[in-house]
């Protein structure tokens, strides 16, 4: 797993507090059949998501929520299996995501 850290070290600690202090909204385009069979605020999925697209080290986020390898490969292969992440040279989310500022 192979993600291109921030430069800086605390740079990236700083911004994934922020990933974990700010607010998300979830929305849905549509229900129909493209609703997810799973809830991605549990486990802190969709913060898993944020810190990716943010590209910030899995580690750093690893660590912040106490998982063990076991479990974020788990998490990593379902979010996989769901189409929700995909691996191309990084772990990338296929979830639209997108900040304020954007």
């Amino acid at each position: 797993m192979n993600i291109e850290p921030c430069k800086d070290m605390q740079k990236s600690s700083d911004k994934l507090d922020t990933i974990f202090d700010n607010y998300y909204e979830h929305k849905l385009i549509s229900r129909g059949d493209n609703f997810p069979d799973f809830d991605p605020v549990d486990d802190s999925l969709d913060l898993l998501l944020v810190a990716l697209h943010e590209k910030l080290d899995i580690q750093f986020f690893q660590k912040k929520v106490e998982w063990s390898d076991e479990f974020l490969k788990e998490k990593i292969d379902f979010l996989k299996s769901k189409n929700w992440l995909k691996y191309d040279e990084a772990l990338k989310p296929t979830v639209f995501i997108v900040s304020h500022e954007q």
